[in-house]
């Protein structure tokens, strides 16, 4: 089978190559557009046609097992990638913050360090020192070039300005992340895909004994005359219940799961965040605490708070997040409405009634950009702990029932041969 991928496998794998050779000689070193849709379509067919032929010769050539440990090289190369652009990401971030004091201009102070960013950060970086050298105003070149800074940067640098700089302390963005929390979304998504991968084996593995082994079991039993064991025939029992329609669902269920694994892993690789919405939703715990340090960066700097949640609104440093920007639309027409901007946060469900009677009690005693940052630290905390302790009792218990369920099929699978030989010896 590998003889027969390898001519069209490498020919593809060329068409491929060439497509990516052709890319980097009419975009050039500065990249494509923002927005340009066609070299997006063109950067996920180039990469496709380099890395399914390849794939699908190694795993014709070496085994279908094979295909698990491409599984878990591709979530490593994710993960990988991932943490990489985080990390140039977060460095474009601070030298933009350190440029505007800085003697040189901001373009110029920038562009020093153009060799340090690489991949889809590097270009977006060079655009973006293209854009300010050419005299483009900062905020449309950050708000073109996003992909070269941090998610919720731009938020925070709209509420940072100070005359036409940006006055940001690196401690205060540093207190929006949760290191402990990023590790437990890292092991959440480890352990995810771990236990997706072994099912999707075990599946394979339990097919493959129904069509093969569990028929030659009943076909030697019965002729040597004998039955099969109890729990033997309790697997089996398990087997049939399934049926015909059900195995195929299982089947193409199993097939969907793949291919969306395939688009989502190539999806992330062309930094196309597909299940962003999903982890907003699931991680609003962690968008409220960095609305309330945005919030205490605008009242530290006395900027009213109508004003703050404009620029969080709409405009270029507006919050990333849809549905957190929802929520404070709704909060700033309460606040327009003449409400007290604690009730108008309760009622976008952005903070509790707790902790807005807390602010109140803040507001007169003139610490509020401190409470709001305590109390932010404290919904990451929370969130950590709920998220650690969920992740642990799911993991236990998928994996105790898929280990009752292993151990299982092996005492059914191997009782009927202790049980044969001891009926010919005897």
């Amino acid at each position: 089978m590998a003889t027969k991928l390898l001519i069209p496998s490498v020919m593809l794998f060329a068409l491929g190559f060439s497509l990516r050779v052709t890319m980097r000689l009419v975009y050039g070193a500065r990249g494509p557009a923002p927005n340009d849709a066609l070299y997006f379509l063109l950067r996920i067919a180039s990469w496709t046609l380099l890395m399914v032929p390849s794939a699908l010769v190694l795993a014709a050539g070496v085994s279908w097992l094979s295909l698990l440990l491409f599984a878990i090289i591709a979530e490593a190369l994710l993960e990988y990638m991932l943490a990489r652009r985080h990390a140039q990401r977060e460095g474009v971030w601070r030298l933009f913050v350190s440029s505007f004091s800085g003697s040189r201009g901001l373009g110029q102070s920038l562009q020093i360090h153009s060799a340090r960013f690489t991949g889809i950060v590097g270009r977006s970086f060079r655009r973006l020192t293209a854009a300010l050298a050419a005299g483009v105003p900062w905020r449309r070149a950050l708000a073109e070039n996003r992909g070269a800074l941090p998610r919720d940067s731009l938020s925070a640098a709209a509420l940072a300005i100070e005359g036409s700089n940006v006055i940001v302390d690196p401690a205060e963005f540093d207190a929006m992340r949760d290191p402990v929390f990023a590790e437990v979304m890292q092991q959440i998504i480890q352990r995810m895909t771990y236990l997706s991968t072994v099912l999707l084996a075990g599946v394979g593995l339990v097919t493959f004994v129904a069509i093969k082994i569990v028929p030659a079991y009943q076909d030697i039993y019965e002729d040597y005359g004998l039955t099969l064991p109890e729990i033997t025939l309790f697997f089996i029992g398990l087997l049939s219940n399934v049926g015909d329609k059900t195995a195929l669902v299982l089947t193409l269920l199993a097939l969907a799961f793949i291919m969306a694994g395939i688009v989502t892993l190539f999806c992330y690789l062309a930094d196309v965040p597909v299940l962003r919405p999903v982890v907003d939703r699931l991680s609003m715990s962690r968008h409220r605490a960095q609305v309330m340090h945005l919030i205490a960066t605008a009242i530290g700097r006395e900027m009213p708070i109508d004003v703050a949640l404009t620029r969080l609104t709409t405009g270029w440093g507006a919050y990333p997040s849809g549905v957190v920007r929802r929520k404070l639309s709704r909060a700033l027409k309460h606040i327009t409405r003449g409400e007290q901007w604690q009730d108008a946060l309760q009622s976008a469900k952005l903070i509790s009634g707790r902790e807005a009677r807390v602010l109140r009690t803040a507001e007169e005693v003139g610490n509020l950009p401190w409470t709001l940052r305590l109390l932010a630290g404290r919904r990451l905390r929370l969130m950590t702990f709920r998220w650690a302790t969920i992740q642990h009792l799911v993991f236990s218990v998928l994996v105790l029932s898929f280990g009752a369920f292993v151990m299982l099929f092996c005492v059914a699978m191997f009782v009927p041969i202790i049980d044969l030989i001891n009926n010919l010896s005897m």
